[in-house]
């Protein structure tokens, strides 16, 4: 029985409208037959048992009047009735000649009717079927209704029939997934992603919900990933305001300080000198600030143009150079790839490599001595992690997570992290930065997508 219920709720509309229909029709024509042969058989009932014989007797006399009678022969009774009518009214014929008017003659089957001069005698039968004719004017009525009947309940059994087999295919495939998109849209229409579709049907207005759930996914997707866009914005806007203070602050400070002392003359050439040179490195070093906020500008405008390749190669190419670049500094580099990983996929080569060149070199900044990379493909996306043996992340940076830059020295400006970030969520995935838990050192965990 479960499995039957199951069977029609996953029937397609068509299939179950046709079955619906195929269904009323045989109650229909089943009722409407049952319907027609009942006022059949009522108007059977209705109808004289069996056909009779009407014989009428006509009695003229001299005077003009005229004398009318009639009698009923069944089926049943004697056949030779009429003859004998007959000979009966004949022989009245001849024996009332000559009779005096007024003697009476008793005709059989009659009261006594009196004879006078008897003119004329004219005896007819009509023969009458058992029909609607002879019915009387109750029955008539009853029969009458019957036919109507038996032609208006058809056309309203047809009726009741469409409408329940309508109320009936709307409840059962219709109402609720209507009911569940509405509701959908008016979550939608709020702004309001946190729910679900549940409709347990393989028909169309299943695979319709499906597809409104698969939507409603899909918004809810980008509207956190523009969420994080916007978080990882406003913190790094927080940052770069605060780290944009300090050379600032010094050219403001050496500015002062120039105006202060050359009005007084306390400064000699030297001095000067030494205090344009510090102001030009702090010039220099707003200049590449500004130059880091326009590079990260420009990667969130980077289009990702993933291709077909080997994955096996691209790792290569890149391990390759990345040890060579942690030779120079005199940092170990080790990659390590799990079993059964050398696939293919799709992914942008360039942004891989941005990424990975990013995070080595932030890790090349801060390692004692080594760099471990591991790779792996789970999934249909690719994971690599890099952790070095350096003092690891601020609590700081850990606690906010995006658009926070590593705080920079030198010509490191902290930005490559902020840059990774952007580069993997463009390409499907996200960075998430920890510590190691077995020894001191940053992880930094790379998760982007390859189908």
């Amino acid at each position: 029985m479960e499995r039957m219920k199951r069977r029609l709720k996953n029937l397609s509309l068509r299939k179950t409208f046709i079955l619906a229909m195929l269904i009323t029709l045989t109650a229909v024509l089943a009722a409407s037959g049952l319907t027609i042969a009942g006022g059949l058989a009522f108007q059977k009932w209705l109808m004289p048992e069996e056909d009779y014989t009407v014989i009428n007797f006509n009695l003229t006399y001299s005077d003009g009047s005229e004398i009318m009678y009639s009698t009923i022969a069944h089926s049943g009774d004697d056949i030779l009735l009429y003859d004998r009518m007959q000979e009966a009214f004949e022989i009245i014929s001849a024996s009332a000649e000559g009779e005096d008017e007024g003697e009476s003659i008793l005709i059989p089957g009659s009261n006594s009717l009196k004879i006078r001069k008897l003119e004329n005698l004219r005896v007819t039968a009509d023969q009458v079927a058992a029909s609607y004719k002879a019915l009387p004017p109750k029955r008539k009525a009853a029969y009458i209704g019957t036919s109507a009947a038996m032609v208006i309940l058809p056309v309203i059994y047809a009726f009741i029939g469409i409408v329940l087999c309508a109320f009936w295919f709307y409840k059962r495939k219709l109402q609720l997934p209507i009911e569940e998109l509405k509701t959908a849209a008016e979550h939608i229409g709020g702004q309001d992603l946190d729910f679900n579709i549940k409709y347990e049907s393989r028909d169309e207005m299943g695979n319709l919900c499906d597809a409104f759930e698969t939507m409603r996914e899909t918004l809810e997707s980008n509207q956190k990933q523009l969420w994080d866009l916007l978080e990882a914005k406003k913190l790094l806007q927080a940052s770069m305001a605060h780290d944009l203070r300090n050379p600032i602050a010094i050219i403001q400070g050496y500015a002062e300080y120039l105006q202060m002392h050359l009005e007084d003359g306390t400064l000699d050439r030297k001095q000067v000198a030494e205090t344009a040179d510090k102001l030009e490195l702090a010039a220099g070093r707003l200049q590449r600030y500004t130059q880091s906020i326009g590079e990260v500008s420009r990667m969130e405008e980077l289009e990702v143009e993933k291709r077909d390749c080997v994955l096996v190669d691209i790792l290569t190419e890149m391990e390759e150079d990345f040890h060579l670049i942690a030779q120079r500094q005199g940092i170990a580099l080790h990659v390590s790839v799990e079993e059964g990983e050398h696939t293919n996929g799709q992914l942008d080569s360039q942004v891989l490599y941005r990424i990975l060149e990013n995070v080595v070199a932030n890790g090349l900044r801060f390692a004692e001595g080594q760099i471990d990379m591991r790779i792996a493909v789970k999934e249909g996306r690719l994971q690599i992690a890099v952790s070095d043996d350096g003092p690891g992340f601020p609590q700081a940076v850990l606690s906010r997570q995006k658009g926070v830059p590593m705080p920079g020295s030198g010509d490191h400006m902290g930005m490559g992290l902020v840059i990774c970030q952007i580069l993997c969520h463009r390409h499907g995935g996200a960075l998430k930065l920890s510590n190691r838990t077995d020894q001191k050192g940053a992880v930094v965990s790379i998760d982007i997508s390859i189908i």
